[in-house]
């Protein structure tokens, strides 16, 4: 499986929380650009290391062909199917009704797989031929858990700090923070 995400531009902490997380104040605006970058840096490494998205994102996940039993989805928690479309034997592009199928968006990862009385239809075999579209993250930064906020502030405000390359690894308090978010089943 691959995937493609559209991710959401928005930021988990505002330049204006991580200033004053790092004593600065916020008339110097001298390293704005660069502590906004710092900023999206401790982001996107963050939600590597807990292997999600953490504001709303839309996932793209490619199959070549159904399962034999059911989808996991594994980018995140999800929060919405959108879509699952594929290319029937005649190489006709369909859109699966979500009638059709079940999912559980309760478990991590969250699964489709038809209703009782259905099947998962057939499809022409090609390669990715099967496309299943869903939301991860949070709606907004005000719902990501404070932990997660702190996190990145003291990730960014490491890199601000320390400015030449140097083997990174998480802090141990950012380790601690994100440790109840990191999702493992990837």
């Amino acid at each position: 499986m691959i995937y493609t995400a559209t991710a959401n531009t928005n930021l988990v902490v505002t330049l204006a929380e991580l200033k004053e997380h790092m004593r600065l104040e916020s008339s110097y605006t001298a390293e704005d650009t660069l502590i906004t970058s710092y900023l999206k840096a401790a982001t996107v490494h963050a939600e590597k290391y807990c292997n999600r998205f953490f504001l709303e994102t839309t996932i793209s996940s490619f199959y070549d062909d159904f399962p034999s039993d059911q989808f996991e989805l594994k980018k995140g928690e999800v929060t919405e199917v959108t879509a699952i479309t594929y290319k029937d034997t005649d190489s006709a592009s369909q859109t699966w009704s979500s009638t059709k199928y079940d999912t559980d968006l309760h478990s991590v990862p969250a699964r489709i797989q038809p209703t009782i009385t259905e099947s998962f239809p057939d499809s022409d075999g090609s390669m990715n031929n099967v496309t299943v579209q869903y939301k991860v993250g949070w709606a907004s930064a005000s719902d990501v858990p404070e932990d997660i906020k702190t996190a990145i502030k003291l990730i960014a405000a490491r890199l601000y700090l320390v400015r030449e390359d140097t083997v990174f690894k998480l802090a141990t308090a950012a380790e601690h923070y994100l440790n109840p978010f990191r999702l493992n089943y990837l």
